[in-house]
């Protein structure tokens, strides 16, 4: 569904909200995919929110929605949901989008809800948790048919309609011997087209690719769009067939990569659903690298102006040429790591109008939290360094706002761009760079302007 249309659904869920209006809310749910009802429902928050999912009848489409979510909503879900509900929901999950949910609890969370699930369901989620999360093993499904070798075509479709109500079909078929051992593969066009006599053994390929249960996510996914697969197994080292992983677990590992590439690119750390705490950490070194980047550069001009015996003071020229790279080397580094966050969410689908105005209050609160520091250490290191103490008050008082403002245009720019498209959000950033070195040198000259 597009963006547009979800936006429009939004907008209609809140007017019916407000009116009480449940059955009119559950029609539009009726009719919209679980993927897009999540989606609307991460644009409200709180109670709202609550009410909202638990107007969608269905315990099965409740369950897909929860998988939707990102890990942070899913928590907020959870945490005001009994544990009864919980472990419904959970157990209605597939396995290994249940076993990544787990996987965000704490442990003691995690096994109440285990032990209020089905003995099969609960085993299954276990097992997949025991693996690490960027492995094969913690990517994996277990919810798959496997078919004997000796069957034939017939019997092989027969198993497949009597499963079909609990086990997805793929579009491969993966078969076994009697010790569970993967031999061989077989389409499911094959299979439809095959003799009904025929034995699967006879009909599969026995050159069949698969992945070890501790290879690396990132490695799976390699493999996958090398060989242009929908699905691939995972084997053991006795080649014991444990698992399927689909093409959608992949698009998501793929998709993660690339984000974490993004964020990378921006120093910004972790995505944008983290907590405030979470991103000062991530974000810190850099900041700091940023920051004193900027006193060697005002150190340096201090050496040249000393070296030609220039007898002006910091008042003038030399003061807009020293400090300017200090202001603008931690405006600049702030405002792009806020840009990213944005633009990261913006490109996975993750911010709407609703979260953004969430997302975009802590990002000022981390902004606030910076600039405050990087003044009282420009107010440490001025009064240490220097005599002149209305200079380093300014200065001061320049990047405390120079850091607000590029947090400000780091996150109103991109979002603003975004009703453009994705391509226009992800393309904003240099635009934002340039503002930001314009407001830095404006802010730096009006500052020496005052004190003169």
């Amino acid at each position: 569904m597009s963006d547009e249309r979800i936006n429009l659904l939004i907008s209609t869920i809140k007017k019916l909200s407000s009116r009480g209006a449940k059955t009119n809310i559950q029609k539009i749910f009726v009719k919209t995919h679980t993927a897009d009802i999540a989606l609307i429902l991460e644009a409200f928050s709180g109670k709202q929110q609550l009410e909202l999912f638990e107007m969608e009848p269905s315990l099965e489409n409740r369950a897909e929605i929860l998988s939707h979510f990102d890990s942070e909503t899913q928590k907020k879900l959870l945490s005001a949901l009994d544990h009864e509900m919980v472990s419904k929901l959970v157990g209605l999950m597939e396995s290994d989008d249940a076993a990544d949910l787990l996987g965000e609890l704490s442990e003691e969370e995690s096994s109440k809800i285990l032990s209020q699930m089905d003995l099969e369901d609960s085993d299954e989620v276990a097992d997949l948790l025991s693996y690490p999360e960027d492995s094969a093993g913690g990517l994996m499904g277990t919810n798959f048919l496997p078919l004997g070798e000796d069957l034939t075509v017939e019997q092989a479709i027969q198993a497949i309609q009597v499963e079909e109500d609990d086990v997805p079909i793929l579009f491969y078929i993966y078969i076994i011997n009697e010790n569970e051992n993967l031999l061989g593969v077989l389409s499911l066009k094959q299979l439809l087209l095959s003799r009904k006599t025929e034995i699967l053994k006879d009909i599969m390929s026995s050159d069949v690719i698969s992945v070890p249960l501790d290879m690396s996510q990132t490695e799976v996914a390699r493999i996958v769009e090398r060989y242009d697969f929908l699905s691939i197994p995972v084997v053991n080292g006795n080649n014991h067939l444990e698992g399927v992983i689909t093409v959608d677990d992949v698009i998501d590992v793929i998709r993660e990569e690339a984000e974490e590439d993004l964020l990378a690119m921006g120093q910004a750390g972790l995505e944008v659903s983290a907590s405030v705490l979470e991103h000062f950490k991530a974000r810190a070194p850099w900041i700091v690298f940023s920051y004193f980047g900027g006193i060697l550069s005002l150190a340096l001009v201090s050496y040249i102006k000393a070296d030609i015996g220039a007898n002006e003071s910091w008042l003038g020229l030399w003061g807009v040429i020293g400090f300017l790279p200090l202001v603008l080397s931690v405006g600049a580094t702030v405002g792009n790591q806020t840009s990213t966050i944005i633009v990261s969410a913006i490109i996975g689908s993750k911010l709407n109008r609703g979260q953004f105005k969430t997302y975009f209050l802590k990002e000022l609160i981390l902004a606030f939290i910076v600039s405050t520091l990087v003044s009282f250490m420009t107010l440490g290191l001025g009064y240490w360094a220097s005599s002149d103490i209305q200079l380093t008050i300014s200065i001061s008082l320049v990047l405390f706002l120079q850091v607000m403002l590029s947090s400000v245009l780091g996150g109103v720019i991109p979002f603003g761009m975004n009703p453009l498209g994705k391509e226009a959000a992800l393309n904003i950033i240099p635009v934002f760079n340039m503002v930001a070195e314009i407001t830095a040198l404006i802010l730096v000259i009006v500052c020496f302007m005052y004190i003169l």
